[in-house]
């Protein structure tokens, strides 16, 4: 039976850089199936509705709600790989914190986000022991 493709959830309330990601992540050559989400409510309920597990990225925009999404999605399944993508200092300072995965500050370039991916792709793949 083969493996298959990983579940990434993209968040964020513009339209442009979820296109932008999107491309982004379709140049990881990963093959992951993408889905988006326009607003923290569109992210929960999506969540609900299939497996992410590899790199929810939740970006600035939610009105704060970052946490309460992660909350949910953790919940909806504990092995979800979250990342916080945010330009806000005041959230980034909140980091490590156990919602997240993994953070990657704004701006990124395409190098720094498909690195990230293909790290979270390979844990997944090779967990601790």
């Amino acid at each position: 039976m083969e493996p298959r493709n990983k579940n990434i959830l993209i968040v964020d309330d513009e339209e442009p850089m979820r296109n932008l990601l999107q491309v982004f992540t379709l140049d990881s050559d990963l093959g992951l199936n993408i889905t988006t989400a326009e607003s923290a409510q569109d992210a929960i309920i999506k969540s609900a509705q299939l497996k992410y597990d590899l790199g929810l990225v939740i970006l600035d925009g939610l009105n704060g709600r970052c946490f309460s999404v992660a909350e949910v999605i953790r919940e909806n399944n504990p092995l979800t790989k979250i990342v916080l993508c945010s330009s806000n200092a005041d959230i980034l300072d909140q980091l490590p914190h156990p919602l997240f995965d993994s953070s990657l500050p704004k701006p990124f370039t395409l190098s720094e986000y498909t690195s990230l991916l293909k790290s979270l792709y390979q844990s997944q793949d090779n967990p601790a022991p």
